[in-house]
C-alpha cells in the first residue's frame, strides 16, 4: 500500500467489509468519506482462492468465490452511485485459470 500510495502520490487506504453485505459496504464507504473525503477511485479485488481438480468443481465452491466478485461488484456499484457523486474510476480484478496437467486438470480461481 505505501509503495502504491508513493508512486501514484495519492491516498491508498485499506478497508476491511463485506462487499455482500450492502449495511458493511455503506457503513464502510460512509467512514471513509468521513475520514478521507470524497471517494474519486474504487479498486475492487475481491480475492477469495479455490484450488480444485475440474471434475471436483461444485456450485458451491463456485458460489463462495463467485459471489464477492458478482455481487460484491454490484453492490458497489449501487453504493458508489448514491455515496460517490465524484467518482472518476470502478476497477474491477479477477482471475481464473485452468492449468493442463499430464494427470488431471485444475482450476484456480481468485
Amino acid at each position: 500500500m505505501k509503495r502504491l500510495q508513493g508512486q501514484t502520490g495519492g491516498l491508498c487506504e485499506y478497508m476491511p467489509a463485506d462487499v455482500c453485505d450492502m449495511e458493511s459496504l455503506r457503513r464502510a464507504i460512509v467512514a471513509i468519506q468521513w475520514r478521507f473525503g470524497n471517494v474519486m477511485h474504487i479498486v475492487h479485488t475481491a480475492a477469495v482462492i479455490e484450488d480444485a481438480v475440474v471434475h471436483n468443481v461444485t456450485f458451491s465452491l463456485l458460489e463462495r468465490v463467485l459471489k464477492p466478485k458478482v455481487m460484491g461488484s454490484w453492490n458497489l456499484h449501487l453504493l458508489s452511485e448514491q455515496l460517490c457523486p465524484q467518482l472518476k474510476s470502478f476497477v474491477c480484478l479477477g482471475s481464473a485459470a485452468c492449468v493442463p496437467t499430464l494427470i488431471k486438470h485444475t482450476l484456480h480461481l481468485t
